[in-house]
């Protein structure tokens, strides 16, 4: 949290419009409703689609999930399409990660821009052996501290407090929020994930 803390004081004090940190960009636009980054957000989020290919030729989710060998190894380029891929059961849950709003965090004020950590690419530092990805991210109170710190400058700097309370009720990404996610399918985990094809649901 320090950290964090320290880099955004420095940032905003250097005013430097070259400097570019994107976590903090992407606050300031959120917060400022900027209406085309809040649509692209959350559809960045829980639609668009990461495929890793390995040298080998091996399909895997994204990196970020190694360090809990979540969805890795889901076929290979050479028997498996990437529609395969993208239709599988594996594909299917994390689209769902994405899209469920753990119950902890449907009280916050900055659920809508934080979206659960998924908004800074840290889906899986929602997983714990308990809950599965059923739970806020272990980083919440940093992003907490951090939102607060950044709506603070934004305000104190000419943003209308009506702006940025209209961007905080900005929902475009529609959570589930009344059923717990389910628990991820303990073959997730296999080092080699067979593919199992999901309809595909719009």
């Amino acid at each position: 949290t320090a950290f964090v803390d320290d880099l955004f004081q420095e940032w905003v004090a250097d005013d430097n419009p070259n400097i570019k940190i994107r976590m903090f960009d992407g606050m300031f636009r959120f917060f400022s409703g900027d209406q085309p980054y809040q649509q692209i957000l959350p559809n960045f989020s829980t639609r668009n689609i990461l495929a890793v290919i390995a040298s080998n030729g091996d399909i895997s989710e994204n990196d970020d999930f190694k360090v809990i060998n979540f969805g890795q190894q889901c076929g290979n380029v050479k028997v498996t399409s990437l529609s395969e891929f993208a239709n599988s059961e594996v594909r299917h849950y994390i689209g769902d990660i994405s899209a469920h709003m753990p119950e902890r965090c449907q009280t916050c004020d900055w659920q809508n821009y934080c979206l659960a950590g998924t908004t800074h690419g840290l889906t899986v530092s929602r997983f714990s052996q308990r809950n599965g990805f059923d739970n806020p991210s272990v980083f919440c109170s940093t992003f907490q501290k951090l939102f607060s710190l950044g709506a603070t400058y934004l305000l104190r700097n000419g943003l209308s407090v009506d702006v940025l309370r209209a961007s905080l009720d900005t929902a475009p990404w529609q959570a589930t929020r009344a059923q717990p996610l389910p628990r991820p399918s303990p073959h997730f985990f296999s080092r080699t994930i067979p593919i199992t094809l999901q309809p595909i649901t719009k």
